[in-house]
């Protein structure tokens, strides 16, 4: 038989805060818990704290699922009275996928496990063996405390509860943690708030998909319209031909003076045969094939410069 368990709490700093279920949760009977449940409702009343019973399967924990339970927030509360100290790791241990599974279902930091029911012989009561015990039970039995944010070991919870201050203290915190990190995966707000983040991922990486998509499909058409573009070829012209016509130029020959004394250099013809180029004679006239090469042949600013220096 299963409770409708919940235990309301609301963060100290904002009491308008929606409300997170916790479940006190044994496959004990409810009064070996109850003395546990009524000292939790008077220490954490000021922060609004219900606490409520919710029964586990005897046997097949391991099976059972807290997922669609409704469940926020989890207390597993364990006596080796009834199935011995098998948490998990260990022969007969009773919550070794079931713990996993919960943490996974619930987030490690909104799971708790109490094992109680220890005798006063152990003097848990005194910090050093505390200490001790559990650092032998972590030893042994690691998978607990890898899927719980808090564990811890203590007396009875059935009648006065046999539980050290500093457990409660552990408690409260631990409570206050779990609603602060809203990070629980259903209930609280905190599934839509995971919902929205990973929307936000998604949304993201579908943008970088495209925009590196489009970035390939603009470097493919460069690619191709340079590919399509015609390959530079180089023409080469057929030659041509210059005609050079008749050049006169003074003559270096002294002429004689005129009436007011000064001489004059005579006219001289200089023909393209008397320049050295490679020339052809078309129908009498002196032509020149392109491309042709004149080497060492005066330019006419050259020819008139020596005719004037041989005036003087």
């Amino acid at each position: 038989m299963s409770g409708n368990v919940s235990v309301r709490i609301l963060n100290e700093e904002n009491n308008t805060g929606k409300p997170c279920k916790v479940f006190v949760c044994t496959s004990a009977v409810q009064p070996n818990v109850q003395g546990f449940i009524d000292e939790f409702n008077h220490r954490f009343g000021t922060i609004h704290a219900d606490a409520h019973y919710f029964q586990l399967p005897y046997s097949g924990i391991d099976r059972f699922s807290v997922k669609g339970n409704g469940m926020d927030v989890m207390i597993l509360c364990h006596s080796i009275d009834n199935r011995r100290f098998s948490i998990t790791d260990v022969m007969d241990a009773l919550y070794t996928k079931f713990l996993p599974n919960a943490a996974k279902t619930l987030g490690k930091q909104n799971v708790c496990v109490i094992v109680h029911d220890f005798p006063p012989k152990k003097k848990l009561e005194k910090p050093d063996q505390y200490m001790a015990e559990m650092e032998s039970f972590k030893t042994k039995q690691g998978t607990t405390f890898k899927n719980a944010a808090l564990v811890m070991m203590c007396g009875k919870l059935d009648g006065p509860v046999e539980m050290q201050e500093s457990n409660w203290d552990d408690l409260k915190q631990f409570l206050q943690n779990a609603v602060k990190k809203r990070q629980i995966p259903k209930g609280c707000g905190g599934t839509t708030s995971m919902k929205v983040n990973k929307l936000s991922i998604l949304v993201s990486v579908l943008s970088l998909i495209i925009f590196f998509m489009s970035l390939a499909g603009v470097i493919y058409c460069i690619v191709e319209v340079k590919n399509s573009l015609p390959a530079a070829t180089t023409t080469k012209l057929p030659p041509s031909t210059t005609r050079h016509p008749q050049t006169t130029l003074p003559s270096t020959t002294d002429t004689p003076a005129t009436s007011q004394g000064t001489s004059h250099p005579a006219p001289t013809t200089v023909t393209s045969s008397d320049l050295t180029t490679d020339s052809t004679t078309i129908n009498g006239t002196n032509e020149i094939t392109s491309p042709t090469t004149i080497t060492d042949t005066p330019s006419y600013s050259q020819i008139i410069n020596q005719t004037l220096s041989g005036l003087t």
